[in-house]
């Protein structure tokens, strides 16, 4: 490789003497009308016109090979703007895509059956936890809970006892529990998905297991504002850290010198006493850590969620795709519940989930920015 690029124009004085390990990575999108089962080879041209070709496999690749392909961009690189722009953004995004079908699912009744749930609550467990007998301790004591079903999804990495764990609570608790494998998903939205096919209610609760009541009561003040708005909306309270201060009183979009926008948390981080709305306020994007919205909204939106590394900028895209379908999203300032800070669960795999960050980021600008254009 080196002997091979050493004099060319482009790479003159770029590479290191004795430094031989590099290479290239390629991408090329496919040309649209293939048949099915149409071969893919690499045509290498070598000299005296002669061409070497190496068949390829060009399954969907694994997330797992994304993530090591990741952790190979170099991220000091002063065009790493560039080549996220050109090259590994577009490469990433078309592979999630491509690989981005909804995950397999394995569905376990438990507890007390209810025919006809009102709502529909989706607990997402995404890392190595057994304590949701907690979270759902704190729904069966909430009469507003009696009459809803809960499903809690194990995706990737969850703990193998937690099957047990929640099986014993919702016998302890009579509560309407579905329990949801799912190995496949490797976030909260995957998990939504997996688990939305399985929801009975006509309105679906996410609520993330780091999210913990503080009253009784508040699933209905949800509801209220949600049949009083009439369409399709999205609500959720306020959520606070664990010390009270605000961590999310709605979203909203700022418009900076440039034109461009970026999107906001109000207030977070401040006490709580700066809050002084009581009524129900639209914002530009919800918290989908806890949102009331109908179930076909939330399959609507999550069926047309852009392509992304991480789940950092699904929320928000989630939210916008619901707005697009003719939604919004609404925020209650008076409901609050806690928000428990968590530690995803590789957290020492920074390499890959700063490089991803970076792609996640170009990709909601790239998606967002397009749509305000057309």
């Amino acid at each position: 490789m080196t002997e091979a690029f050493q004099h060319d124009g482009l790479f003159a004085g770029r590479m290191i003497p004795g430094q031989d390990q590099h290479g290239f990575t390629a991408f090329a999108a496919e040309p649209s009308g293939l048949p099915p089962g149409a071969e893919f080879h690499l045509e290498l041209e070598l000299a005296d016109d002669r061409f070497a070709f190496l068949p390829l496999s060009c399954l969907p690749p694994a997330p797992e090979a994304l993530r090591r392909m990741l952790s190979l961009v170099n991220l000091d690189s002063p065009s790493i703007d560039t080549l996220i722009a050109r090259h590994v953004g577009p490469m990433l995004r078309t592979a999630r895509a491509r690989s981005g079908a909804a995950p397999s699912a394995g569905v376990h009744p438990m507890g007390r059956p209810v025919k006809a749930p009102r709502v529909s609550v989706i607990l997402p467990v995404t890392d190595g936890r057994e304590d949701v007998d907690l979270n759902i301790a704190r729904l069966a004591i909430d009469p507003d809970f009696a009459e809803t079903e809960l499903l809690v999804v194990a995706a990737a990495g969850t703990h193998e006892r937690l099957g047990g764990a929640v099986r014993q609570a919702a016998a302890f608790y009579r509560m309407a529990v579905t329990f949801v494998a799912a190995p496949d998903a490797t976030d909260a939205f995957e998990a939504m998905a997996a688990a939305l096919p399985h929801a009975r209610g006509e309105r679906v609760l996410t609520l993330s297991s780091s999210v913990l009541p503080t009253e009784k009561g508040w699933l209905s003040a949800l509801e209220r504002v949600s049949r009083k708005s009439g369409g399709p909306v999205m609500v959720s309270p306020t959520l606070l850290y664990e010390d009270h201060s605000i961590r999310f009183a709605g979203i909203m979009a700022v418009e900076g010198s440039d034109g461009a926008k970026t999107f906001e948390r109000r207030f977070a981080g401040y006490p709580r006493d700066w809050l002084k709305e009581q009524d129900a306020a639209t914002v530009d994007a919800a918290a989908p850590e806890c949102a009331l919205l109908p179930k076909d909204a939330l399959v609507r939106a999550l069926a047309t969620m852009g392509s992304y590394m991480g789940a950092d900028h699904k929320g928000l895209d989630l939210c916008l795709r619901l707005r697009a379908l003719g939604g919004a999203c609404v925020w209650l300032p008076r409901v609050t519940l806690v928000a428990l800070d968590e530690q995803p669960r590789d957290a020492h795999a920074d390499r890959w989930r700063r490089a991803g960050a970076m792609v996640d980021r170009w990709s909601f600008e790239d998606i967002w920015s397009a749509r305000a254009a057309a």
